[in-house]
């Protein structure tokens, strides 16, 4: 009975995976509901709900800022100590929604995209733009917060170049860098659930043919890394 349910539990999951990268690819979903979901993908046994409710709180906190502004916005993060991690700091929590409300810090982008949810429900219209290593929260006046400097707001200079990011685009990046970290830890589970839905989000499909051994059978088990026919 507890292999069945076992084996229950990864249907479930895949199923979500499936579910998830499907919606991704038509680019149907809400930066929140995809935040959401990268966090389920990597802590698939925490209850939706429980991350809700930090957003709930969240939001709750923020109406007492009444925020209009990218500067009142930038007040809020900044009362609320949200930080942006170093850049020798690499954590798979820095780049989960409900560990980075939770822990008040994560990854520049994470911040970013919660900043830019945070202005959604209060109908302000933002983007997300990077140069360089740097990440930034822009309106459209071309004010910008930066959370590694303490969520400053100050004007674009006219000679920065922005890439603006896509949800798309915004999920292929923080999934890669999850992806990265699951290499990194030798973690094989991570690396297959990251990996399918990387590859499933780019190709339809969540085969991970294109992986090297060990991470795949060897085309030639006497010589398990040697890839080539």
């Amino acid at each position: 009975r507890q292999r069945i349910h076992q084996l229950q539990a990864i249907a479930s999951i895949r199923r979500q995976r499936h579910d998830f990268a499907r919606e991704v690819r038509k680019d149907n979903m809400s930066l929140f509901d995809v935040l959401l979901g990268i966090h389920l993908l990597w802590y698939d046994s925490d209850p939706p709900g429980e991350i809700i409710d930090s957003w709930k709180k969240h939001i709750k906190a923020a109406k007492k800022y009444k925020p209009a502004s990218i500067a009142t916005l930038a007040r809020f993060m900044r009362k609320q100590e949200y930080s942006a991690i170093g850049d020798d700091q690499f954590r798979a929590d820095y780049y989960c929604l409900g560990c980075v409300m939770d822990e008040k810090c994560g990854a520049e982008i994470v911040l970013c995209c919660l900043g830019a949810i945070t202005a959604a429900a209060f109908k302000m219209e933002t983007r997300i733009g990077s140069s360089g290593k740097r990440f930034y929260l822009v309106d459209g006046n071309g004010n910008a917060l930066s959370p590694v400097n303490d969520w400053s707001c100050t004007p674009l200079p006219p000679s920065l170049k922005l890439y603006i990011w896509d949800r798309p685009s915004l999920v292929r990046y923080i999934l890669s860098m999850l992806f990265l970290y699951a290499v990194g830890s030798d973690s094989f589970r991570y690396i297959n659930t990251i990996g399918s839905c990387l590859a499933e989000i780019a190709t339809g499909k969540d085969s991970l043919e294109f992986l090297p051994y060990p991470y795949n059978k060897p085309t030639d088990p006497e010589n398990p890394l040697d890839k080539t026919e």
